[in-house]
Order: structure tokens, then C-alpha cells, then sequence
């Protein structure tokens, strides 16, 4: 498994921000920037919504220190309905903002293939235009930044067998 050769062009060449949880996704992140010797911080909320929530916290400080990268941490609010829309929301302010202040080029994202999938269903549910259902780019152009899903051509099934042929230690 690797980052496509355009995508990693575009991180030399600027500040990276990767979206991180300690989830299966996001490690398998973390270790293909590491291996291409990709130079990037991480940005993490924590909706406290896990029997780990707060561990993974901790281990994501850890891993930050560890390797000598900033860490850019909110709680969530509790949200009372609409969860994932909320949260959402939430979570894409608080990137934002830390991409605008800190002066990030790029904010990279752990899509995936099944989420890429998951989205056309859900937009095509409701109805949505060609536009919405073509759904999440590789490269997304934002006002002052821009956003990468270098995962987003690839399979859960395929971060599975990597995580576990690398040995790579996440949070089920």
C-alpha cells in the first residue's frame, strides 16, 4: 500500500495537517506519511463518546511526543441529536481553524474506498444532484488550504490486512 505519487508531491511541498483518531484509518495514515518521510502534524477531537475516548487521547499525545509533532486537541461539546452531522460540523470548524491559524497548506484526511461508497448511497437516497453524488475528491481545493484523501481509492479490507501485516498498533 502506498501514496500516490501526485499526492505525495503535493505534501513536500507544504505543511501538513493529518486528521487523526488512533482509528484503523488514520493510523494506516500516520505510518505511510512516517515512511515517506512526509513532515506533518496532527489535529484530533475527542467527542468523550468511548469507554477509550480519553486513552486514545493520551496515546495520540504520546505518539505526537514520540515523534517530535505538534497536536492540536478539542473535546466536543455532547451533542443531544443529530450526531453525526453535529459532530461533523464540529470537527471540520476546529481543522479549519487550526489549518487558517497555523498556516497549513493541506489538512490530509483518512477516507477510504467504503466511505467513498458509503456517501454515493447516502446521496443518492436523497435524491442529489451529479455533482453531490460523485461525492469526496482526492484533492479538494478549500479557500486557503486544501484537502487530501490519499486513502480514498483504497479498501477497508485492504487497511486491515496492512495494519495487521505491519503490525501496526490503532484503537478497534
Amino acid at each position: 500500500m502506498q501514496i500516490k505519487d501526485e499526492i505525495l508531491s503535493l505534501l513536500k511541498r507544504g505543511k501538513n495537517l493529518l486528521a487523526f483518531s488512533y482509528g484503523s484509518d488514520s493510523s494506516v495514515l500516520f505510518y505511510l506519511l512516517m515512511q515517506e518521510k512526509i513532515d506533518f502534524d496532527l489535529v484530533m477531537i475527542n467527542y468523550k463518546t468511548r469507554k477509550n475516548s480519553d486513552l486514545e487521547e493520551l496515546k495520540a499525545k504520546e505518539l505526537a511526543l514520540k515523534f517530535h509533532k505538534k497536536i492540536f486537541i478539542k473535546h466536543a461539546p455532547k451533542f443531544q441529536s443529530n450526531f453525526e452531522k453535529k459532530a461533523r460540523d464540529f470537527r471540520y470548524d476546529f481543522f479549519e481553524k487550526i489549518c487558517l491559524e497555523q498556516g497549513y497548506d493541506h489538512l490530509i484526511l483518512a477516507h477510504h474506498l467504503n466511505d467513498q461508497f458509503e456517501w454515493f448511497l447516502m446521496q443518492l437516497s436523497r435524491g442529489a444532484g451529479l455533482a453531490e453524488i460523485l461525492g469526496m475528491q482526492e484533492c479538494e481545493k478549500r479557500s486557503n488550504y486544501t484537502l487530501l484523501r490519499p486513502l480514498l481509492f483504497i479498501s477497508k479490507d485492504e487497511i486491515s490486512s496492512f495494519l495487521k501485516e505491519k503490525d501496526i498498533f490503532y484503537f478497534h
